[in-house]
Parts: structure tokens; C-alpha cells; sequence
């Protein structure tokens, strides 16, 4: 790269003193008269460019512009300060790249500005291949994120009396939310929130899926499967990963829902007219925790009626923030599930409410919103 493909930018202030730092630079085979201003201000510096600006003592004290400039948009333009000796410099104090006098040599000049341009090179190559770095890892986290959901989401998601919202955080989602056809009739559904967020958390809903769906296809009881799930789940995973999690059996013959709930916030049975019917408790260790020997399958059975709905949710809804740091919150939630903005149903409102709560304040962790609407039950 030739030495004169540098942008360079004069603000000496004085016509003198300009004429013979132009001269060294001219020999230096620079075009001196495309960058040369007597003051400086913002719109020189979005004309000009520059890679190397070049400024009197008096200049550089009276402007900000320019450290402002350096500071937001160009971190490796090089400010160099022209005096007349040093002494002048060393009683400013001012801060800058590096220090010329009007009387450099030719060949001091010339060793300066190519040490400017090779690490302005290194910084563009850097960028390049951070940027190539970024594009490559975005390219393999789509190949797996399609991987997971292909294998995660190869269920009954589509029924049409379920409502979700899967928010995650990152690309991986720590959330998983399965949901399979029993062959016997009704439905089988898992919400997990893993420790953490993106891809290790992630990871842990594979073996989740393919304990779920293959165990309910063959007819397995839930007790059966969030068995096999945690015995799965404490043989591969390190110990400062488990998984929060809830699984429903939905009976409609017997107008019953079975539930399992380890970890995961309460979730609500919630019938029109009357509000809140009874609370999904959580009754177990997360899955994973516990060997086979300490874990506990036993399930909470709750009546149902056709319109009933019923919630699940991890907490990255309770645990959202606003700009004060301050959680939403059960009690907020629990508000929604009372009273539902007008016009809105409650799994419409949750939402609204927590994106008014929160206002621009970046998500902290993985959300997922889960609704089930019990249909008209068989007689």
C-alpha cells in the first residue's frame, strides 16, 4: 500500500507555518491541497476522512471536536501536534498521538507515517477478521439453532387449542416446550427452563425431546417419563445444570389434568368467570438433580371444565426488569391472571403488560408463555 494512500488532514491556523509543513509533506509525494482547513469543526472532519490529522497547540486547545470525533467514530485516527520545539509541548499537557516540530526532517516524517498506515493496515485486517469470525459463527449457530428446533419442535405445537411465546435470550433457546398426541387421546406437554441461557442450556433439551416424544408415542405414563427425563438428565449433565421444569398429562376422557412440577414457577388453572380455579404447584427438585433412587414422580390431579385454561411460564416472565432494576414480579402476574386488560385475553395481556413494565430494558433471560384451552369434553 503506497504511503500516499493515507488521508491526511492540516489545522495549523496559520498560513506561514502551514506553507512549510505543506512543503515536507509535497515531497513526500502528498497532495497538500485536499486536506487543509484554517479551524476545525465536525463537518471537516465527515468531508475530509482523515487517517492522520495534523493540528497546531492553539488548534487542538480551542477545538474538542476532534478527541470527540476520535473517540466515537474513528478509535485509530492518529492525531499528531505540530510545534515549533518542545518545550511548548511538554508545558501543554495535552494528550495526542505523537509530537512533530515544524522543522522535521523528510525521512522522520516518512518513518512516522508508515508506522501509522502498517498499523492502520493491522486494524482493518483485525476488523476483517472479526468480522468473517462473526459471520462464521452466526452461519454455524443457524445450522444448529434449525437442528435443534427441527428436533425439539417436531410435535403438536400447531393444535389449535394451545397458545405459546418462546423469547429466548440468545440464538439457543434454555426454554424447551414440548408437546405430543397421546395415541389414547389427549395431550402430553413439558416446559423446561434450563440453569442459564444459549447453547449449554440448550443442549439439555435433546435428550429431553426424545425421552418425551418417543415415551408418548408408546403410550408411557407421565410418571414413567419425567422418570426416564431425569435419569437422563442427572447420567449427562454436569452438576451446575438441571432443569426447571413442568410436564401436564391432559385427560379429556376423565376431564382431568395430571401434573408434574419440579422447579418452575406455579402455573394456573384459570376458568372464565370465576379467575383463578388452582395453582400448578411445584412439588419436586428440577429434573436432573436427584438420582433415581430420591426422585419423585408422583403427580397433583386438578378437575377441568370446557373453556378452562391453563398456564404454564417460566421465570424469566417474574424475574423480567425495568430500568430501575426492579422485577416484575409474582404479584404483577398474578394481577394479569385477575384482571385482564379490556378487550384482551389474559395470554394476550401478559405480554403487553411486561413489555409496558419493562420499557427499553434489554431481556435477561429466555421467556416462554404457554397456554392450553380445555376444548369440549367427550361425553
Amino acid at each position: 500500500m503506497a504511503l500516499t494512500s493515507l488521508r491526511l488532514l492540516l489545522v495549523l491556523g496559520d498560513e506561514p507555518k502551514e506553507r512549510i509543513f505543506k512543503n515536507h509533506l509535497k515531497a513526500l509525494g502528498f497532495d497538500t491541497d485536499a486536506g487543509s482547513v484554517p479551524a476545525l469543526d465536525d463537518t471537516h472532519l465527515a468531508r475530509y476522512r482523515p487517517d492522520v490529522v495534523f493540528i497546531s497547540l492553539e488548534r487542538l486547545q480551542q477545538d474538542k471536536s476532534l478527541a470527540t470525533y476520535q473517540e466515537t467514530f474513528r478509535q485509530d485516527l492518529v492525531i499528531i501536534l505540530v510545534i515549533e520545539d518542545f518545550a511548548e509541548y511538554t508545558q501543554s499537557q495535552v494528550l495526542v498521538d505523537d509530537v512533530v516540530t515544524l522543522d522535521s526532517s523528510k525521512a522522520l516524517l516518512k518513518t512516522k507515517l508508515a508506522h501509522y498506515q502498517r498499523m492502520q493496515a493491522q486494524v482493518i485486517g483485525h476488523e476483517i477478521e472479526l468480522r468473517n469470525y462473526k459471520e462464521l459463527i452466526y452461519t454455524e449457530q443457524n445450522i444448529a439453532k434449525r437442528l435443534f428446533a427441527s428436533i425439539t419442535r417436531s410435535g403438536s405445537l400447531n393444535v389449535p387449542n394451545i397458545r405459546y411465546i418462546l423469547s429466548p435470550m440468545s440464538v439457543f433457546n434454555g426454554d424447551v416446550l414440548l408437546v405430543a398426541e397421546k395415541p389414547s387421546g389427549g395431550l402430553h406437554i413439558i416446559l423446561g427452563d434450563f440453569t442459564g441461557h444459549g447453547l449449554p442450556a440448550a443442549i439439555g433439551s435433546l435428550p429431553v425431546a426424545d425421552a418425551f416424544y418417543t415415551m408418548t408415542e408408546k403410550s408411557f405414563s407421565i410418571k414413567e417419563i419425567v422418570s426416564e427425563i431425569n435419569r437422563k438428565l442427572h447420567q449427562i449433565l454436569p452438576a451446575n445444570i438441571f432443569c426447571a421444569a413442568a410436564m401436564l398429562d391432559y385427560c379429556p376422557d376423565e376431564q382431568i389434568i395430571k401434573v408434574w412440577n419440579g422447579g418452575l414457577p406455579h402455573g394456573i388453572l384459570r376458568r372464565e368467570g370465576e379467575g383463578i380455579i388452582d395453582f400448578l404447584n411445584s412439588q419436586h427438585l428440577p429434573l436432573g438433580v436427584l438420582p433415581t433412587k430420591e426422585f419423585r414422580s408422583d403427580v397433583q390431579v386438578l378437575n377441568i371444565k370446557q373453556g378452562d385454561r391453563v398456564y404454564l411460564f417460566s421465570d424469566g416472565i417474574i424475574e423480567a426488569e425495568n430500568e430501575a432494576e426492579e422485577m416484575f414480579g409474582e404479584q404483577r402476574l398474578l394481577n394479569v391472571f385477575k384482571s385482564p386488560q379490556k378487550n384482551k385475553s389474559v395470554f394476550d395481556t401478559i405480554p403487553a403488560t411486561l413489555a409496558e413494565f419493562t420499557g427499553h430494558k434489554g431481556q435477561g433471560d429466555d421467556i416462554t408463555l404457554f397456554e392450553l384451552t380445555i376444548p369440549s369434553i367427550k361425553s
